[in-house]
């Protein structure tokens, strides 16, 4: 995602497909330290703090727009000022651009005007603001455009991947999908491309395996680029820890890595597995399941947001009710009406 459009600062309470790299690296942290944004009305406007995974108030609700935390520090806005905070709630960023945005491999994207560029940790402006559009850094190399074109910079600024593509991604796993008229292919940290601009659209590898569409279909290639489960499903997700979800017609199943139907197309809605877990919906609700399709969570909310961080809470509403649960489906914290 761009940082032009992420630094757009709102009320954002989960991950979606979109932040599966902010996943993997929340699995790796110390999970007692998780925080978790929740919304609670001062009766004029809503103000934003966050939670332990006790369900445990631990930075007050103060605040007007949040982040969620990455490497140990969130941007919060009060009024029109941004700052970076710790896990203990203390300001120890100022923000003097117009936008912040999280860290990811030590740097994060602002923006000034028109332009965004990156910072460090010790809020300097590492990289100026010269560029149309920044993705975050991710395996040392980020993706930027200038002039409606794109390419791929180190830490210090450089250009090490001209900028010649009509669209840019993040790398994953030493790839990078980058299009070219019109059609997604694949390049190297070297520039090279590896895999032929050929696809229609096309998502980043994880576990060696990339959900891409050709002629209105969805499968899977591998990192030679070989189709290794047909396209034929109307839209097709990620194998992140087991079986990924699939489409076919109007309805949500998921396959393995052999193109064998695990779990069968029942649902109306389904997300990835994390931690073992998997969003559903059916009938208008939503739950979770486990690896072997079985209900662990019921499918009664009305809303839900998916488990995104082992031994991590959930966002649920229902019955105009909303907070977080626990794995076991327990409420740990329910937002005060």
């Amino acid at each position: 995602m761009f940082f032009k459009l992420a630094s757009l600062l709102c009320y954002v309470l989960i991950m979606t497909l979109s932040f599966i790299n902010l996943a993997v690296k929340q699995q790796d942290e110390d999970q007692g330290k998780r925080r978790y944004i929740i919304l609670v009305s001062n009766r004029i406007s809503y103000k934003a703090g966050y939670i332990d995974n006790l369900g445990s108030i631990v930075i007050p609700p103060r605040f007007d727009h949040v982040t969620e935390f990455s490497e140990g520090l969130a941007v919060v806005q009060t009024g029109n000022k941004q700052e970076y905070i710790d896990e203990e709630g203390n300001t120890v960023i100022p923000c003097s651009y117009e936008h912040c945005t999280n860290f990811s491999e030590e740097i994060a994207g602002v923006i000034n005007g028109s332009k965004c560029g990156y910072i460090n940790r010790r809020g300097k402006l590492a990289i100026p603001t010269r560029f149309d559009d920044c993705f975050p850094f991710i395996e040392g190399l980020a993706a930027v455009k200038t002039d409606g074109k794109g390419g791929y910079i180190n830490k210090y600024g450089q250009v090490v991947i001209p900028m010649r593509y009509e669209e840019v991604r993040s790398f994953s796993e030493g790839l990078a999908e980058v299009r070219i008229n019109q059609k997604w292919g694949y390049i190297n940290k070297a520039g090279k491309i590896v895999i032929g601009p050929q696809f229609d659209e096309v998502s980043s590898f994880y576990n060696g395996y990339d959900p891409v569409k050709k002629e209105d279909k969805w499968g899977f290639i591998n990192k030679a680029g070989t189709v290794v489960i047909d396209l034929q499903y109307d839209w097709a997700g990620h194998f992140f820890e087991g079986p990924a979800p699939v489409k076919k017609g109007d309805k949500y199943g998921y396959i393995n890595t052999l193109g064998q139907v695990v779990i069968p197309f029942n649902y109306e809605g389904a997300n990835i597995f994390i931690d073992g877990l998997a969003m559903v919906k059916a009938n208008g609700k939503g739950g979770f399941i486990d690896r072997a399709g079985k209900v662990v969570i019921p499918i009664i909310y009305d809303s839900i947001d998916p488990f995104h961080t082992h031994n991590g809470l959930a966002y649920v509403t229902v019955n105009g009710t909303s907070g977080y649960i626990d794995k076991t489906g327990k409420v740990v914290w329910q937002r005060p009406e």
